[in-house]
Order: structure tokens, then C-alpha cells, then sequence
């Protein structure tokens, strides 16, 4: 679980120890531990948000593929409707009349079961799939912020302890933070926007998803058999 910041002025306390070369000695290796534990939960959201998305993406080819298949075999069954008319209008009491539908039914049941699949495919797994997604980029942008936090704060450490001889000969802390812990507040301070977009993108898909749901259920789509995997998938 990536760390929660509850505030900006947090961020700022954390990327800011006030410690003496001291306490920021002794410190050390907790920050060196904190920042290794931030970058495994880092890999570990990447990795899973990788996962989630070439579900997404294999959603999507799955969706076209059912799309293609649809307007193929909807024009099979064009043809073959056609071509038993004029089968009938030829043969008339000599056409296998029960054969003929039989195969047109069969074309039929192919193309319903491939546009239901596709249905389903879209307004259903597919939208699932993506707002699990989302979150999971939610988790990874909280888990980016903390370990840039972590990072910024390893580096004040090691800047305090480097200074230990200038601050004692100054008797007390000296104001300085150097480039590289100011641009990683500043990275910090930029990722800390960026989970609060993840989060307001996962919630619009989430409300997105459910009026589809219920324009399903208004519909007749989703039974009472269905609506559980439907709304739970």
C-alpha cells in the first residue's frame, strides 16, 4: 500500500526534516530503509497496472475482432435469406423448406451470440476491466508521490549530515536545501496533483459504467440472473 498524504502542507513537512547532523546520522538508515520500501511498492503498482492494462488492450481487440465477425456473418445471412427466397420461389412443394430455415436459424443464432458477446464485450467487461484499471493508476501515482517524498527526504538527510561541521561552527541548522532535494519537492509536489486526476478519472468511469448498467437493467438486458455478474463483474 502506497503512503497517504492527507495534505500539501504535509508534503512540505516531510520534505523538509529539520534535523541536526546528529539526528540526522542516526536517521539515516531508516530513510534508506523507507525509500527502498517506496520503490518496491512503485514496481510492484507499475507492474500491476501493466497487468490491468493489457486486459484493457486484449479487451479491445476482442472488441473489434466481434465487430468484424459480426458484419461478416450479418452478411452471410443476407445472402444465404436471399438466396433461400429464391430457393422457395423456384422449388416451391420440392424445397426442403424445414432444412432451409433450419440452416438461415442456424446463421441466425451464430450472428445473435456474436452481437450479444460484442454487447456485453463493451458495455459490460470492458468498462469493468478499465475502471479496475484506473485504479490501479491511482495506486501508482500515490506510490510514485511517496517514493519521491521518500527520496527527497533521504537526500535533506544526507545534506544535513554533509553540513554537520558548517552547522556547528554556525551553532545551530543553516537554511540551505540543495538542487537535487528542491527538484524532487517539486516532483513530489507535481505527483501529488497527479493522484487526485487518477482518482477524479476512475470515479467519472465508475458513474459512467453504472448508468449503463441501469439503462441495461431499464432495457430488459440484465435479468435478475444476470445483474449480480453484471454489476459485480
Amino acid at each position: 500500500m502506497a503512503f497517504e498524504i492527507e495534505s500539501k502542507q504535509q508534503v512540505l513537512d516531510m520534505l523538509a526534516p529539520e534535523l541536526t547532523p546528529d539526528e540526522a546520522g542516526r536517521y539515516l538508515p531508516l530513510a534508506q530503509d523507507q525509500l527502498k520500501e517506496r520503490q518496491r511498492e512503485l514496481e510492484k503498482a507499475k507492474a500491476e497496472s501493466a497487468r490491468l492494462k493489457a486486459i484493457v488492450d486484449a479487451n479491445a481487440d476482442s472488441a473489434r475482432f466481434l465487430a468484424s465477425k459480426s458484419a461478416a456473418l450479418s452478411a452471410e445471412r443476407d445472402e444465404l435469406k436471399a438466396a433461400s427466397r429464391d430457393e422457395i420461389y423456384a422449388m416451391r412443394d420440392d424445397c426442403d423448406v424445414e432444412g432451409v430455415s433450419g440452416i438461415l436459424r442456424k446463421k441466425s443464432d451464430a450472428l445473435n451470440f456474436v452481437d450479444e458477446s460484442y454487447s456485453f464485450m463493451v458495455e459490460v467487461k470492458a468498462p469493468a476491466d478499465t475502471i479496475v484499471w484506473l485504479d490501479a493508476l491511482a495506486n501508482q501515482a500515490c506510490a510514485e508521490h511517496s517514493e519521491l517524498c521518500a527520496a527527497a527526504v533521504l537526500n535533506r538527510t544526507r545534506t544535513i549530515i554533509a553540513l554537520g561541521p558548517v552547522i556547528e561552527s554556525e551553532g545551530g541548522q543553516v537554511g540551505l536545501i540543495g538542487g537535487v532535494t528542491e527538484r524532487l519537492k517539486e516532483d513530489a509536489q507535481a505527483a501529488y496533483k497527479r493522484i487526485d486526476v487518477a482518482r477524479n478519472t476512475a470515479r467519472e468511469a465508475r458513474l459512467a459504467y453504472e448508468r449503463i448498467q441501469s439503462t441495461r437493467v431499464s432495457k430488459g438486458i440484465i435479468t435478475s440472473t444476470n445483474a449480480a455478474h453484471a454489476f459485480g463483474h
